[in-house]
């Protein structure tokens, strides 16, 4: 009977490992944020200049998420591995407010990284980000279409749409209409280095 319950107690004991994740050459510090169900990790790595960027690492693997500006993060990672990020424009934040915490007085946005691609995500109003309470849906509707809707649930006068078609793997298109009415038409195209 001891046995049995030394058996039991061992069994329902949790099992991990400790793994440095590491950091870019030259660089001095990273952080894991989030972990998947896949043991895919999200989080920051520093090159050596000092600027972050988000990172996932998987297994040996570790891949440099990039930027939009100068310093970014990865701060989420689902099962399909999709990684919620904040990153800096290369734009002045009028304000001065710092909403990222590097103290560079950038703008700070949100965007999503899937499939090697860093998508920046529609805002809904102010430089970085606004009290309010929001909501944001995407939807991919065929494996070319992405559609994203925004709405400030605190009045209806407050939605963006945007729909992005990529027509391959370096060329994009997205229409974005904003809460003014107004229209933007971009277009993407990316190369790898």
């Amino acid at each position: 009977m001891a046995g049995g319950l030394l058996a039991a107690l061992a069994m329902g004991q949790p099992r991990y490992a400790i793994t440095d994740l590491g950091t870019l050459p030259g660089g001095k510090f990273s952080q894991a944020a989030a972990l998947n169900d896949n043991r895919l990790a999200a989080g920051i790595v520093s090159a050596a200049s000092g600027t972050q960027y988000a990172a996932l690492w998987g297994g040996p693997f570790r891949i440099n998420l990039g930027t939009t500006g100068l310093n970014s993060g990865a701060f989420g990672v689902n099962n399909p591995g999709q990684a919620s990020i904040q990153t800096e424009t290369s734009e002045k934040d009028p304000n001065n407010e710092n909403f990222c915490a590097y103290g560079t007085g950038l703008k700070c946005v949100a965007a999503i990284w899937q499939r090697g691609i860093l998508t920046v995500l529609p805002t809904l109003g102010g430089n970085n980000t606004d009290p309010g309470a929001r909501i944001a849906m995407q939807k991919r509707v065929t494996n070319a279409f992405l559609f994203t809707f925004a709405t400030d649930v605190t009045s209806t006068q407050r939605e963006i749409i945007q729909g992005e078609y990529q027509f391959n793997k370096r060329w994009s298109a997205s229409v974005t209409r904003d809460e003014n009415g107004g229209f933007a038409v971009d277009g993407k195209y990316r190369k790898r280095y």
